[in-house]
């Protein structure tokens, strides 16, 4: 999928379209590697209002950080809506990450998706790491009523870049938070990556 410049940054390369997710029929587009400075903010498709806000009855609070200490990230959280026209926008840089704020807030039941870039075109992002990850391993979210939400890693899964999971946004079952950043073999004809890692946490 060709991804757009937005915002001024038409002088950047767009180096990655990486991640296809469907919720019901709509599918979320992720641009997933930017520049070493000023990322590119090349829209995300989101999902359709019919299966925004997977949650009803809240009870924890907005997420502001993201620690994981295996790979030592420790990124603030952004809140990532929709454009104007009607995509899901993405992580400003490369140090932070986004949560799709019309979906479950971390620690409440459904499943909170966070997205952040592997790599820039100098510098390494956030979710380099992300594939170091292994089962038990610990994830935490601190939000702004000062609760730390511990999350254990399920299991790991690899997506082609044209697969549509529903298993990413639709789990009902109890309180998920599943991270998600590009892998595989670089493509420079296509300008992205061939697969897209999605790593899946149950709340302790």
């Amino acid at each position: 999928m060709a991804l757009k410049m937005q915002r001024g940054h038409r002088k950047l390369i767009v180096v990655l379209a990486c991640s296809i997710l469907v919720l019901g029929a709509a599918a979320l587009a992720y641009g997933l590697r930017g520049s070493s400075t000023a990322p590119s903010t090349a829209p995300i498709h989101s999902p359709s209002p019919s299966v925004k806000k997977t949650t009803t009855n809240a009870t924890f609070g907005l997420p502001q950080r993201l620690l994981i200490p295996k790979i030592k990230v420790d990124a603030n959280i952004t809140y990532m809506g929709l454009t104007k026209s009607g995509d899901m926008d993405v992580p400003p840089d490369l140090v932070n990450v986004g949560w799709y704020k019309y979906g479950a807030k971390p620690g409440d039941v459904g499943s909170a998706v966070i997205a952040g870039h592997l790599e820039g075109t100098k510098d390494l992002g956030v979710f380099i790491g992300l594939d170091k990850l292994q089962q038990g391993d610990v994830v935490e979210i601190l939000n702004d009523r000062n609760e730390t939400i511990e999350f254990t890693v399920r299991e790991k899964r690899t997506y082609k870049q044209d697969e549509r999971p529903n298993e990413i946004f639709n789990a009902a079952d109890g309180s998920h938070l599943n991270l998600i950043t590009c892998t595989g073999v670089w493509s420079n004809a296509q300008q992205r990556y061939s697969h897209r890692l999605v790593v899946f946490t149950d709340k302790k």
